[in-house]
């Protein structure tokens, strides 16, 4: 499942433990739909400068991804930042949130949003 906001590099978390990395149901995460709302919020706060030449905007997914460095599954890629032919775009992972903040508070978990939304667009810019 995509969700769409707003009209290849990555954001990756290196794990210093294996308790870094609970399994889901172990969380009390906010569940996707309060997750897009943080996301649209965190959004929100950025110029619309930002998002010119963003062609598919920024794409919350449902799934949990490892990076390709990843070594015993340390390393989880939290956002990444495509740019195509076809246009560009900036994708969350939501489950990848889940399974390495998934112990944050709400507000915590806007903050680690925010900063890795603002990394994304780094890329973009």
């Amino acid at each position: 499942m995509w969700y769409q906001l707003r009209s290849l590099a990555a954001e990756a978390v290196q794990l210093n433990n294996k308790d870094d990395f609970r399994q889901e149901e172990d969380k009390d995460m906010v569940d996707i739909d309060r997750f897009y709302e943080l996301l649209n919020e965190v959004c929100d706060e950025l110029p619309d400068d930002f998002f010119r030449e963003l062609h598919y905007g920024v794409q919350l997914s449902e799934d949990f991804k490892l990076s390709p460095y990843a070594k015993n599954d340390d390393m989880v890629i939290m956002g990444e930042y495509t740019r195509s032919r076809q246009g560009n775009k900036i994708t969350i992972y939501y489950g990848s949130f889940v399974r390495t903040f998934g112990w944050m508070t709400e507000e915590q978990l806007k903050n680690k949003l925010r900063d890795i939304v603002r990394h994304e667009f780094r890329h973009h810019m």
